[in-house]
């Protein structure tokens, strides 16, 4: 997974050639060592694109991509075919970030030729993004894997995988909760929401290195296993031990190994 920060705009969805030079060649050396790449994709973020494409706050400000307008779907899929496609970067897919920045608002003005004023707002908008893009994906890669975290049964035809998001670090509360219980109760949700979705089960924020060895060994009978540590945890500052990553690499070796009898 090549997180957050890789694209030189947001919109635009063009690698920053300062970070990497040659991300075509990278992916493919992933490919060649046997692995697949996911890229980071953020919703609505409209930098670096056309006004033209977007929803303006009164001062014509560009605030958010314009799933109403065609144009915009056309330039959608563009990136995609060049993000994903044998001709392009050849990656393998997305993980789908910041969806809950839907634009709202009385006074967000749509691009010309949106259908907006037709009810291509909220919910239904979001899914008529998530929608061109899992469509996207899958003609440019057909086994293209798109992550997303719309947990809601009307999203089930268009995402491949359900994350589980951020943890947080209290309750509405404001009582500390153990992240490997905030774990196991998102996924009771997600797999009550859409029970035939894989989840990824992600892994962060982390407030100390027991409390991520708690979450990382508790993962791989819950969904898919994330790893987002191997030097130190942020919370706390602790370094990462060569102890721990064996611990994870002993669960990981576990959950393929359960994976091959269920397939069996």
């Amino acid at each position: 997974m090549i997180d957050d920060r890789w694209q030189a705009a947001y919109g635009t969805n063009e690698p920053d050639t300062a970070k990497w030079p040659d991300l075509r060649a990278w992916i493919r050396a992933q490919h060649d060592a046997g692995r697949r790449v996911l890229l980071w994709f953020k919703a609505w973020d409209p930098d670096g694109l056309d006004p033209e494409l977007t929803l303006r706050d009164p001062s014509g400000r560009p605030v958010a991509t314009d799933p109403g307008n065609p144009a915009y779907l056309a330039e959608l899929r563009r990136q995609v075919h060049r993000m994903l496609a044998p001709d392009g970067l050849d990656a393998d897919g997305f993980k789908v970030d910041f969806t809950q920045r839907a634009p709202s608002g009385r006074m967000l003005a749509a691009s010309p030729g949106s259908g907006a004023d037709d009810g291509v707002w909220g919910l239904a908008a979001l899914h008529r993004l998530v929608g061109a893009l899992h469509a996207a994906a899958h003609e440019a890669k057909p086994d293209a894997l798109v992550v997303t975290h719309t947990m809601h049964p009307s999203f089930a035809p268009v995402t491949d995988m359900i994350r589980l998001n951020d943890v947080l670090e209290r309750d509405v509360a404001g009582a500390l909760v153990p992240v490997q219980d905030q774990l196991r109760f998102r996924h009771a949700v997600a797999h009550a929401v859409l029970p035939d979705h894989p989840i990824d089960t992600d892994q962060w924020p982390m407030p100390d290195r027991a409390s991520w060895l708690a979450y990382a060994e508790a993962q791989p009978e819950l969904g898919v296993p994330a790893l987002y540590y191997v030097d130190s945890i942020d919370g706390s500052g602790e370094r990462v031990q060569p102890r721990d990553l064996d611990r994870i690499a002993r669960s990981w070796r576990a959950y393929r190994t359960g994976l091959r009898r269920r397939r069996a």
